[in-house]
């Protein structure tokens, strides 16, 4: 399923890195790395009705000012990273 940009407010793009992997790009960066970034996911993993993680990805992809890279699935023993009909970022602070 391809990653679209459905509606935006200072939001540039979206790349869809994997399946439940995506980077959100801002179209005016941040004034620093500190903002905040709530989500969320609508669908499903396997017979569960809700999408159970989204998280960042690690420190070597960490937030810039104008990019944050994310994943969304389920855990059973390790990360299962999936592709969900949904997803919302918001970014919230100072622009630059």
């Amino acid at each position: 399923m391809p990653a679209v940009l459905l509606d935006s407010l200072n939001s540039s793009s979206i790349t869809d890195n994997a399946a439940g992997n995506l980077t959100v790009t801002c179209a005016t960066h941040m004034g620093n790395d500190d903002y905040c970034i709530p989500m969320g996911a609508d669908g499903s993993a396997g017979t569960d009705a809700s999408i159970r993680v989204i998280d960042g990805i690690s420190a070597t992809t960490a937030k810039t000012t104008n990019a944050y890279r994310c994943r969304f699935g389920y855990y059973t023993t390790e990360m299962n990273e999936l592709d969900t009909t949904a997803i919302s970022v918001c970014f919230l602070g100072d622009l630059a």
